[in-house]
């Protein structure tokens, strides 16, 4: 049986709304912030006849904080296709994600055309919620490691 190591990382950028280091917008006494952690999540090699969807190793955690009366929302975006070797793609579309509590999170399928809903809610709250990765496995994938780049953004409506 052949072997897929397929290996995928995230790095995480937030709102341009909002001061930022890699992992957490600060909040002010008057606004949002956002946390999210772990800052990258791997999918680990399966053989796909016996594991066609492949988890990833961990939840993201994802936490805002309002200190606002107003209308929130977070949306993420990849940057592309899963990326590998010489001319070895993933299309992103492979990649999905269950969120939980629902609502105020939504679960979805990456896309890089498209920012897509993670959270929304209103006014001043802390909420935590969990997205858990999935990758459909397939042996049309060359075998290697790939990689691609998300963006969060939180946005006040």
């Amino acid at each position: 049986m052949k072997k897929r190591a397929i290996i995928f990382f995230l790095l995480f950028a937030s709102s341009n709304l909002f001061h930022l280091n890699p992992y957490q917008v600060e909040p002010r006494e008057d606004d949002i912030s956002l946390k999210i952690f772990p800052l990258s999540i791997n999918f680990r090699a399966a053989d796909p006849d016996q594991e066609p969807v492949i988890p990833a190793d961990s939840p993201l955690i994802v936490e805002v904080s309002s200190a606002l009366t107003r209308e929130w929302k977070l949306t993420l975006i990849a940057n592309g296709n899963l990326v590998g070797g010489v001319n070895a793609s993933i299309p992103i579309q492979n990649v999905r994600w269950t969120a939980t509590p629902s609502p105020p999170f939504f679960s979805g399928i990456l896309s890089f055309s498209k920012p897509q809903l993670v959270a929304s809610g209103y006014g001043k709250k802390e909420i935590i919620g969990e997205l858990n990765f999935f990758l459909n496995n397939s042996w049309d994938y060359q075998a290697g490691d790939y990689s691609q780049t998300l963006s969060f953004t939180l946005s006040v409506l």
